[in-house]
């Protein structure tokens, strides 16, 4: 029987896989550039023809005034150019766009020629222009930073200890884009806001570190289990160099913490006392990540398919639980001093 860790793994596993299977497309795609020079610009329209003579939609940037026609994402292969001219005779021009590159093709609307001047690598910024929402599947560590502090004056005890410990989180993450206004432009960059899902797995430190009651063993301390938490964020994606983005991430975490206070008082003829408290700690977040926008699409041959690697950290609050033995009347209080959690996770995100 799965228990409730293996089912996470198995859930992460099949949503992966689902996402590069609906993600892949039959054909490898490319991206076009068409710049019509010379002194009939304006005069001069294009399209471009696939195979079945059907005209491909051209992309939402492409600015006619100044001469320039773009088709981004479109499946590699032949086309046909048809250049349209009031007056003149339709010149057809077959071009092949290369898998996974930037062809750019030149025109000259005055000596009405056709020429392709090069082909290139994408620039990873590209990929960002269409995309208005983005899924992502991510999974990865991160360091608790807690310290135990566990009191009871009956007893006289009031000792700390560590309770640092290292815990895997497997999560969801919705993107939406704001528009791309002028000065982002500019610096080429995007806005975003986020929003993440995360569950943590593999937590629950427990340390006993105190020999209060009779018996040879350490019988009393604290156990922490961070349980989920959700994350909303603004976020900046700008260009770092060709084939890699830089984005970063400033928002607020709220995280299921629960705590609990142990006490083993069977060595004295009472119970195992646990006394737990589960509360919602809320903080602030940042992440950088290193987004790499081109590398499955190239190996899959799927558009806007991101794989990103991510740095984190978060701040988190004390967090405290206390009780009263049935037994002897004793109190004990227990407090898990906060600090920041530093983590690290490795996603693919697929943009819409």
């Amino acid at each position: 029987m799965f228990n409730s860790l293996s089912f996470r793994f198995v859930f992460f596993g099949i949503a992966v896989a689902a996402m590069l299977l609906h993600a892949t497309p039959a054909n490898a795609v490319a991206t076009t550039q068409i710049s019509v020079t010379g002194t009939a610009v304006k005069e001069t329209t294009l399209q471009l023809l696939d195979a079945n003579n059907q005209t491909v939609q051209e992309d939402e940037d492409s600015n006619h005034a100044v001469g320039l026609w773009w088709w981004r994402n479109i499946p590699s292969g032949s086309y046909t150019l048809l250049i349209q001219q009031p007056g003149k005779a339709d010149i057809r021009e077959t071009v092949k766009i290369a898998d996974g590159k930037t062809t750019t093709i030149s025109v000259d609307s005055a000596a009405r020629t056709v020429s392709i001047t090069g082909e290139r690598e994408p620039d990873a910024i590209n990929t960002l222009d269409d995309s208005r929402f983005a899924v992502a599947l991510l999974g990865g560590v991160k360091r608790t930073p807690y310290d135990a502090q566990v009191q009871s004056k009956m007893w006289g005890i009031d000792e700390e200890e560590s309770l640092n410990d290292t815990i895997g989180m497997l999560g969801i993450e919705g993107r939406y884009y704001l528009p791309n206004f002028e000065v982002l432009q500019a610096c080429r960059a995007r806005l975003f806001l986020a929003a993440m899902y995360l569950e943590y797995l593999g937590g629950g430190q427990t340390n006993r570190f105190i020999n209060a009651h009779p018996g040879p063993s350490k019988d009393t301390g604290m156990s922490l289990d961070e349980q989920r938490s959700l994350r909303l964020a603004l976020g900046s994606q700008f260009l770092l160099t060709q084939q890699v983005m830089l984005a970063t991430l400033v928002g607020v975490h709220a995280t299921r913490v629960k705590a609990r206070m142990l006490s083993d008082e069977s060595g004295g003829g009472g119970p195992r006392n646990s006394f737990s408290k589960s509360e919602t700690v809320w903080g602030p977040y940042f992440a950088v990540d290193l987004i790499f926008p081109l590398l499955l699409q190239q190996l899959f041959h799927v558009p806007n398919l991101d794989l990103f690697v991510r740095a984190e950290a978060m701040h988190m609050r004390d967090v405290t639980a206390s009780g009263k033995s049935p037994f002897t009347g004793a109190i004990y209080h227990g407090e898990a001093e906060g600090g920041t959690q530093y983590g690290g996770a490795i996603g693919i995100m697929k943009r819409f």
